[in-house]
């Protein structure tokens, strides 16, 4: 099966063409009711600007625009990432080098930046909770409190049973989650080019007729169809490789366990090693002041031993000068 690889952008990023609908994505995520949508600038990058796209990544589907003093930087998702962070810290900053001139940066008057914001619209099929937070230094080998470059994306999963908040807030959120989930269950076991075609054509049918993303399918329906069937296979190349990574996963897993049960085994009579000696040297240095302490003793008792030597050899000649003064008077 071919698809036309020249349709670049994903049925996400079509909607959010139209600066109307981008509004109503703003003030659902948002909390807000604002009405100026001629005030959007759009300024979402392209191939042009060195952003690439590779095989299952030519389907366009992010959007960023500056609105409401905020750089707002908006990405449709339907595989878990956790690498949005640093994918939007690269965008960010290859697109606000765009925005200024290189002269600019060396005034002494500080640059006036839009705040920037991020967030991804979660639609796939793997478990997420309603809303997350991703940040930059979950990345860092090494955790800080503070540090010094962080990055946050908020994560909003629109699948019907857990994105009913910022659904119900966003009616064009809902209408396009709505058409995705009657595609994928349409597509479903689906295989050859003809099967799907005809089953994407009743899909678009029934949305136009319920008033479901009615304008876009409208104008746009064989780019659609083009395009979701594409997206399904992307979808399904992605969990393929997710599948693989998981299975990978595991018997590196068992591997890593294997290693640290080693380690730890090691560790462990490191240990057992360590109290051993540890408990022979406490007892040598016993041993060794009970020496020294016995050593003591023997000294003292030596120099006892002199003294009573010593008395004894006096004890000795006063007995023998008496001896010798007794017979002088006998003579």
């Amino acid at each position: 099966m071919s698809y036309n690889r020249e349709y670049k952008s994903s049925v996400f990023a079509m909607l959010y063409e139209d600066k109307e609908n981008l509004l109503d994505l703003y003030n659902g995520v948002n909390g807000k009711s604002l009405t100026n949508a001629d005030d959007i600038t759009v300024n979402t990058l392209t191939d042009k600007d060195g952003v690439e796209s590779g095989i299952f990544m030519k389907v366009k589907n992010d959007v960023s625009f500056i609105f409401d003093s905020y750089l707002n930087l908006y990405e449709h998702q339907s595989t878990v990432n956790s690498n949005i962070p640093l994918r939007m810290l690269l965008y960010v900053a290859r697109l606000m080098y765009s925005m200024i001139s290189r002269k600019e940066l060396y005034r002494e008057k500080a640059i006036g930046l839009p705040a920037p914001r991020f967030a991804v619209f979660y639609n796939g099929t793997a478990k997420m909770p309603a809303k997350a937070e991703l940040k930059l230094s979950d990345q860092y080998e090494v955790r800080q409190d503070k540090p010094d470059l962080e990055l946050k994306v908020t994560v909003y999963n629109i699948n019907s049973d857990k994105g009913k908040d910022v659904l119900n807030k966003s009616r064009t959120l809902y209408e396009y989650t709505e058409f995705v989930e009657r595609t994928r269950k349409a597509l479903e076991g689906k295989r050859t080019d003809e099967e799907r075609r005809e089953a994407m054509n009743k899909v678009i049918d029934q949305c136009i007729a319920d008033g479901i993303l009615e304008k876009l399918l409208t104008e746009r329906r064989d780019e659609i169809m083009e395009t979701s069937i594409f997206q399904y296979d992307q979808e399904a190349h992605e969990w393929a490789l997710h599948e693989d990574g998981y299975d990978e996963g595991i018997q590196q897993g068992i591997q890593r366990g294997i290693q640290q049960g080693i380690q730890q085994g090691i560790q462990q009579q490191r240990l057992e090693d360590a109290e051993t000696i540890s408990g022979y040297q406490n007892q040598i240095a016993t041993m060794q002041t009970e020496m020294a302490a016995r050593q003591t003793e023997i000294a003292t008792m030596q120099t006892e031993m002199a003294a009573m030597q010593e008395e004894l050899e006096a004890l000795r000649a006063r007995s023998d000068v008496k001896t010798n003064q007794s017979g002088d008077n006998h003579s």
